[in-house]
């Protein structure tokens, strides 16, 4: 009994003093708080959740900048195949225009190139200009006897005449059923020269429809040259462009 009184008086003499400091206030100190484990272990998880979302969004950004390059490649290729596609198309239209044209004409090809055997001197007015010699005569539309073609087939034709004339100027028409078409002239300018003139035309016609030429004033001394140095000089000639 007496031990325990000891020890209370000397626990309430220690009491008195720390119970003093306390009602003072204990001094403040600018040591840092140390966290705990427990927060410490948060703000390395957060850490690596913002590293992960960093890392993911760079990724992503990555991925949508290949997309857009991937895109921009197949945007180029679809209008390189497009313009590939129309031309093809073009090409297309115009092989089947071609063949088409070309069906419609199989069997039905005229052509030919009629020249002068000799000179032709002091042409009636009038007068037929007889090319009396053919290269080729496809279709045998022209005649060496009468100096007329006769289209055997109804189409567009294309005709050229060229008329090479010696001592004084030459005319020549082109005529179509009688009707004149076409005029040259070829003029003479000197003296052992000779002048030369070509006319080409189009036109349409129908099955037996004739053209022919015709020298439409007969000059005294005039003369068509057929042939010079053993070449062609005046030619008519005609083929079919398109039969109908």
């Amino acid at each position: 009994m007496f031990k325990f009184l000891c020890t209370l008086i000397s626990l309430l003499m220690l009491t008195k003093p720390c119970r003093g400091l306390l009602d003072q206030g204990l001094p403040q100190t600018n040591k840092p708080v140390v966290p705990t484990l427990a927060g410490s272990s948060e703000t390395s998880l957060l850490h690596q959740l913002l590293m992960q979302e960093s890392n993911l969004r760079m990724e992503l950004e990555k991925q949508i900048t290949s997309l857009q390059n991937s895109v921009y490649t197949i945007q180029k290729d679809l209008l390189q195949k497009n313009k590939e596609i129309s031309e093809l198309k073009a090409n297309n239209n115009v092989m089947q225009f071609n063949l088409s044209n070309t069906g419609s004409n199989v069997g039905k090809a005229v052509v030919f190139s009629a020249l002068l055997s000799h000179n032709l001197v002091n042409v009636p007015n009038g007068q037929v200009i007889i090319f009396d010699k053919t290269s080729v005569n496809v279709g045998n539309g022209y005649s060496t006897k009468t100096g007329i073609f006769r289209a055997p087939v109804a189409g567009v034709y294309q005709f050229t005449l060229t008329i090479g004339g010696n001592v004084v100027n030459t005319h020549a028409n082109i005529r179509h059923n009688g009707n004149i078409i076409g005029h040259l002239y070829a003029d003479h300018f000197h003296d052992g020269q000779y002048g030369r003139a070509t006319l080409t035309l189009a036109l349409h016609l129908d099955i037996g429809d004739e053209v022919w030429n015709v020298d439409p004033d007969g000059q005294i001394n005039q003369v068509i040259i057929g042939s010079h140095g053993g070449m062609p000089v005046s030619i008519f000639t005609g083929h079919l462009i398109v039969a109908n």
